[in-house]
């Protein structure tokens, strides 16, 4: 379980531990607690909540290609 594990690093240390995580743990399950959208957006599923409440829950790839609350915070992102 990583609790906002990449939360106080740059974005160039942030995706070496992205890297090292993807490859040295690539056969195990990880949940996830993240902020920043490019920390979950290769996640097998992802769970968004909203003051707690799950409010959808999938593949980050059928979530950014459907009218999700997801690809909502994406867009707003690359503003």
């Amino acid at each position: 379980m990583l609790d906002e594990a990449t939360a106080s690093i740059d974005l160039v240390t942030e995706q070496k531990v992205q890297e090292l995580l993807a490859t040295e743990f690539s056969e195990c399950t990880m949940i996830v607690i993240a902020h920043r959208l490019q920390t979950v957006l290769d996640s097998d599923s992802i769970l968004v909540l909203d003051n707690g409440r799950v409010i959808e829950e999938g593949s980050p790839t059928i979530l950014l290609q459907t009218d999700s609350h997801l690809k909502a915070l994406v867009e707003s992102m690359e503003q």
